[in-house]
């Protein structure tokens, strides 16, 4: 886990002054008119994040300092690249002339260019970082989503390998579809797992009470049995034949479990259970319905344990390439958003495609959904902006 703390960058699309950003832990916005360099910035904290020196060779940027704080380390990492001058061919060493045709290097007009293979850059670290016994670490969680985000998946291209241009409608949808339903694949697996974790965590400690009940801790606790008996039938739902096991009558149930203390420190352990099963579906719920509240005419977002479907008023389903094209930027950015951790998300262009109602509640719909990440948004959308903070906001 990790965020960007400072940045300074020489040398910007030629320009004389260098740039030197604080970023803020939270929100942070590039604002400016086409061609100020927005993207690029962003393409270069993407490529420091992701180590990644053959990225800055094809960028406008003659030097970048990126300090990157690590929160599992509670340590500041100073990120720093430089381009390096053309080399001459007289500097050449005579290994470097034998593997020139070879395997990278090209001359033109007598200078040392590179032209495939290893960069002639690289990024260099201060202190060295390790990560699993590797030295250095290859690359900083984090979430880079370019204006093509609706077809690339946020770690690579994924199954396209032409240019949008040539592709039909019906394979940009699916790739569309397969990239969000993939992540959200991924989310709800570690959640379901969570949760089943949860569940046998309760179910250990309700058997070692039937087996042994002197072990048990007994601390009667004042609770709406209401609520206990709605959270406990709701548990038995979900386990495999649990709904032969029945808790009677709320008004049976309530005496039974006033009356006996043994039953209330097994039910109380079941009722602990939901509660954290609870808690743990939260993301989930929160993405649902807000999905759910911004998209138009009645249309709701529903879960399988593959993908996401809409549901419309009149009872059918629809697999969510058919949104529109608001609605397929909106859903990528926010299941990208949710699933982003403490780390940093990087989204050029937020207000693609978006309504102007959608634009001003951007920036607090995505910290509803993931408080802890860090956002940083190259935009020239005022709505976008609307309800941020001054200092949050880096004209360029």
């Amino acid at each position: 886990m990790a965020h960007i703390t400072e940045i300074s960058i020489e040398g910007l699309l030629g320009r004389p002054e260098p740039i030197k950003l604080t970023l803020n832990r939270g929100v942070n916005i590039f604002f400016g008119e086409n061609g100020c360099g927005k993207t690029t910035l962003l393409k270069v904290l993407d490529a420091a994040l992701s180590r990644d020196a053959a990225a800055m060779e094809r960028l406008p940027v003659s030097k970048a300092t990126v300090d990157i704080f690590s929160i599992t380390d509670n340590k500041i990492y100073r990120h720093i690249w430089e381009r390096r001058a053309p080399v001459s061919i007289h500097e050449m060493t005579q290994r470097q002339l034998e593997l020139r045709d070879r395997e990278y290097f090209e001359t033109q007009d007598g200078q040392l260019l590179i032209h495939h293979g290893r960069p002639e850059s690289e990024w260099r670290l201060s202190p060295t970082r390790k990560e699993k016994g590797k030295t250095p670490a290859t690359r900083w969680a984090h979430t880079f989503l370019p204006t093509t985000r609706l077809y690339f998946s946020e770690i690579g291209p994924g199954r396209l390998t032409g240019s949008r241009s040539q592709l039909s409608e019906k394979e940009l949808d699916q790739a569309f579809s397969e990239s969000v339903n993939r992540a959200w694949l991924q989310f709800y697996s570690r959640t379901l797992n969570e949760v089943r974790s949860i569940q046998e965590s309760g179910l250990r400690a309700v058997l070692r009470h039937v087996v042994n009940p002197a072990t048990t801790s007994r601390v009667d606790v004042t609770r709406d049995a209401a609520a206990v008996y709605t959270r406990v039938a709701n548990f038995l739902a979900r386990q495999p034949q649990g709904e032969q096991i029945s808790l009677g009558s709320e008004k049976t149930f309530r005496r039974r479990y006033e009356e006996d203390t043994n039953l209330r420190t097994i039910i109380d352990n079941l009722d602990g259970v939901e509660r954290s099963i609870e808690q743990s579906m939260v993301p989930i719920n929160r993405f649902l319905e807000t999905m759910s509240r911004l998209f138009s005419r009645g249309k709701t977002l529903g879960l399988t344990d593959s993908e996401l479907q809409i549901h419309l008023t009149d009872g059918r389903v629809l697999p969510i390439a058919q949104l529109s094209s608001g609605e397929k930027h909106l859903i990528k950015i926010l299941l990208t958003a949710m699933t982003s951790g403490s780390n940093a998300v990087l989204i050029d262009e937020p207000e693609l495609s978006l309504h102007l109602d959608w634009q001003r509640l951007f920036v607090q719909t995505i910290l509803s959904l993931n408080p802890t990440c860090q956002l940083i948004l190259a935009s020239h959308s005022p709505e976008v902006m609307a309800e941020v903070q001054d200092e949050c906001i880096f004209k360029l």
